[in-house]
């Protein structure tokens, strides 16, 4: 937690709150490694949830991957996105990507990030790199 003291700011500020509120009696570790864990799985399952969009023809715009072409359409939009904003990273790029899926009315709430509270306590400094490579990666033959 060191290495993003934001984070950790921002985790012992919600601990305080929900110990006070009642919401929670475990130590702070065991709370934060839960409030972690719930973030984790939601980038996931948001990323999972696009490839299902993409694969299934209901984005036009290949944001993550896809197959073959549509693969190297969303590696060409990543490179442009990071052209427009050179110091952003790839969990910036995957908020971005949210924030164009939650365009369309049918989940539009699914990625709202003020529903997603967990989406706001990125995970470790690499993990969004590594979810977009698990993504992007081809079917085994």
């Amino acid at each position: 937690m060191g290495a993003v003291p934001e984070m950790a700011d921002r985790l012992q500020a919600e601990y305080r709150s929900a110990k006070e509120a009642g919401r929670t009696g475990d130590s702070f570790e065991a709370w934060r490694e839960g409030v972690l864990t719930q973030a984790t799985v939601a980038w996931i399952l948001g990323c999972v949830f696009v490839r299902f969009l993409e694969d299934n023809g209901l984005v036009e715009e290949p944001l993550i991957s896809g197959p073959t072409k549509r693969r190297g359409r969303a590696s060409d939009r990543q490179t442009l996105y990071f052209q427009s904003h050179p110091t952003d990273t790839d969990r910036d790029y995957l908020h971005d990507v949210f924030r164009t899926v939650a365009r369309l009315p049918a989940v539009a709430k699914l990625y709202d990030e003020a529903r997603l509270r967990a989406m706001r306590l990125a995970g470790v400094p690499g993990g969004s790199q590594r979810r977009l490579g698990a993504t992007r990666s081809p079917p085994p033959s």
